[in-house]
């Protein structure tokens, strides 16, 4: 669903910079921030219930994953796979 929403300048700052050292969308982070408040809310009525979404912590020093980085496995996975492909042609 899209909507129009009026957000202070200097908090739309911060979310801008936070999502971009994040490596993800606005709307992306936007999300995940309306969905933390959310499951930190109280229920109002017996029939809300919160749900807990698993988290993986990586180990310290491990490499951190961004779209680019996937995008780049994707691309030489791509390439392996056409590489092999052509030898049947």
């Amino acid at each position: 669903m899209k909507t129009t929403l009026e957000i202070p300048d200097d908090i739309f700052r911060q979310v801008k910079s936070q999502s971009a050292l994040e490596g993800i969308k606005l709307k992306d982070f936007v999300v995940q921030a309306l969905m933390y408040r959310l499951s930190n809310a109280k229920p109002t009525s017996t029939s809300l219930r919160t749900v807990d979404f698993p988290l993986i912590k990586a180990k310290p020093g491990a490499l951190a994953v961004s779209n680019e980085l996937i995008d780049q496995a994707m691309n030489e996975q791509l390439e392996a796979e056409a590489a092999e492909y052509a030898k049947f042609m």
